[in-house]
């Protein structure tokens, strides 16, 4: 499976954030603050990798992958699967 960057503009990059934001508010109690969006295709589609804090624990990064499809200007975007390759990121800054 080859990994290929995905260049996206600014709007449609706000419109990736405003949504993952969203969805991650209703997973996670409390304000999310979202570090850095790596958008990506592979032979399965549109995809980034969304690294995020918590307000709840705010010394925990967390990433999720999510599944993009363009939509003009814009994306939809939606968790990639039910287990979502959900994983917690060693957080080096604070080190």
């Amino acid at each position: 499976m080859k990994k290929i960057k995905l260049s996206l503009g600014s709007k449609t990059l706000r419109s990736i954030e405003f949504q993952v934001t969203t969805i991650l508010q209703s997973l996670h109690d409390g304000a999310i603050e979202i570090r850095k969006i790596r958008p990506h295709r592979n032979d399965i589609g549109n995809h980034a990798w969304i690294t995020y804090r918590t307000s709840i624990d705010p010394k925990l990064l967390l990433c999720r992958n999510f599944a993009l499809q363009r939509v003009g200007e814009c994306c939809d975007v939606w968790l990639d699967s039910p287990s979502n390759d959900f994983r917690q990121i060693i957080d080096t800054d604070s080190a």
